[in-house]
């Protein structure tokens, strides 16, 4: 085997070599590209769980959680054909599939919940709602539901976003009042009138609402009316004190 033979082996050698480290390195850049996609999917999902289970409370319509949880039944399917071994979303993907049904199965309005305990609390909900209301928009672009479909979700999460904060102004009201802490509960009273009047929020229900806790605030009547805030755990009693009426 002459010289020139010998370089022409090493070349094909080197060659190969370098092919075959081409094709490792491009296997294991593949492969975190995948990890790291499949780690963000599954990092989304565990956010629309959170936002899912949050707003179910907050809306009457029981088709908008279900939408939250279509989204997380398609990025399971995606996160699983990047990675066809991913056994841990299984449980996800079966609990998700069980809630749909019970969505669909669901006839009446979902049981409303809409106080929070704290401002942190109610700027919490209203995240979720927002969050809530981006799915919703990016499930019309992508064709599931239909514009007026969409307009109609986007006045509910709308309203339940004004009602977080609003209702829950009224519930710390309805403690101070029965607390006696007619100056707190004034203060709070005021609070959700103020923020209803300012919203732009076009729902028929505001108007009324205005009058009811407007009525509180003149000592006409104690609570809103239940089909207006069925959330009356803090209704207080019919003989709390009196607001103040100065400055009215």
């Amino acid at each position: 085997m002459n010289i020139v033979s010998v370089l022409v082996i090493c070349s094909i050698l080197m060659i190969a070599s370098l092919f075959v480290v081409s094709f490792v390195n491009h296997q294991h850049t593949r492969k975190r590209v995948v990890t790291h996609k499949v780690w963000e999917l599954r990092r989304r999902i565990n956010e629309l769980e959170e936002v899912g289970a949050a707003i179910e409370p907050l809306v009457e319509s029981p088709i908008i959680p279900k939408i939250i949880n279509d989204e997380i039944i398609d990025l399971i399917h995606t996160a699983t054909n990047l990675d066809p071994s991913i056994i841990y979303l299984e449980s996800n993907l079966r609990t998700a599939q069980a809630l749909s049904e019970t969505y669909l199965e669901q006839s009446s309005p979902s049981v409303l919940y809409r106080v929070q305990p704290s401002d942190a609390a109610i700027a919490r909900a209203q995240h979720y709602l927002q969050e809530a209301g981006r799915i919703v928009r990016s499930q019309q672009v992508a064709g599931r539901i239909n514009s007026t479909e969409m307009d109609q979700f986007i006045s509910e999460l709308g309203w339940a976003h004004l009602m977080v904060e609003v209702l829950s102004h009224v519930s710390q009201g309805h403690k101070a009042l029965s607390r006696s802490d007619v100056l707190s509960a004034y203060g709070y009273y005021r609070n959700a009138v103020n923020k209803l009047m300012t919203s732009t929020v076009s729902d028929e229900r505001k108007h009324r609402l205005i009058r009811e806790v407007s009525e509180i605030l003149q000592n006409k009547r104690k609570a809103v009316s239940l089909d207006l805030m069925p959330e009356s755990t803090f209704n207080p009693a019919s003989n709390t004190p009196d607001l103040p009426q100065q400055g009215m």
